[in-house]
Order: C-alpha cells, then structure tokens, then sequence
C-alpha cells in the first residue's frame, strides 16, 4: 500500500459519512486480492469501519515496517471474516494462515475464517460475493 491508496481509503469514507443514504454504523469494509493483503492497515486506522471482510488475500512481509499490513492487523479490534478458495494458488497457505494467525492473539469477537467451496480455486469478485452474501449476510448484521 502507497500512502496515496491509504488517503483515499479514508477520503472515501469521509465522503460516505456525507451522505443521508448511507447508515455509519453499519459500514464495512471489504478487501479483496491485493486489497485484502492490505486491509488492515486501513481498518486498524478508521475507527468508523465497523467489519471487515479480507477475501483472497494474505499478509506479505516486503513492505517498509511503515506500511506493513501485519504491523497493523494486530490493532484491528473489529470483527473480521477472512475468505479463501480451498484450492487458491495464487496465496500461499501460509500466507493465508499470516492473514488469520494476527487474530490467534486476541480475536475480534465474531471474527471466523472462511474457506470456500473447492471449485473456488482463485476466489474471484464472484465467488467471494456468493459466499458472502449466501453464507455470512446476516454475520455482517
């Protein structure tokens, strides 16, 4: 993450904040691929995400200390739910399990991993979607 992408995570919620049709209380965030390897370093700083979903992706460790994500996901104090394609080459396994083990400290109550059917091998937009909206909808609630 550039310090550039981070500004405008949080200009965008910002914006959000501006508008009658959208209910602040219930705003989440959701991450996926490259996204979701850096999420936590906007989630661990904008304390109006309330959830967060980090789908397809896992924490990488050649980043500058300044915006390492897995120096910010230990101050996620949200609920999380992590979504992976049982068969994703593109993560690693133990990337994906680096994406989760920040949490084995302390999770965020009603945090859970989530690992979708194995024809799921990449978890696409579309996969990702299914499982979030079939699965864990009311989880987000």
């Amino acid at each position: 993450m550039n310090i550039h992408w981070g500004k405008d995570f949080l200009r965008a919620v910002d914006y959000l904040q501006t508008r009658q049709d959208v209910d602040m209380e219930r705003l989440a965030s959701y991450s996926l691929s490259m996204g979701a390897s850096l999420g936590p370093i906007p989630v661990a700083l904008e304390p109006r995400i309330k959830v967060a979903v980090f789908a397809s992706g896992g924490l990488r460790h050649d980043k500058d200390p300044e915006v390492q994500a897995a120096n910010f996901a230990p101050r996620v104090t949200i609920p999380v739910l992590v979504i992976h394609g049982k068969d994703d080459f593109g993560v690693s396994a133990a990337s994906r399990s680096g994406m989760w083990s920040y949490s084995a400290r302390r999770p965020p109550a009603r945090s859970r991993l989530s690992s979708t059917a194995g024809t799921c091998r990449r978890t696409s937009a579309a996969c990702s979607a299914k499982c979030w909206r079939g699965t864990t909808a009311t989880w987000v609630q």
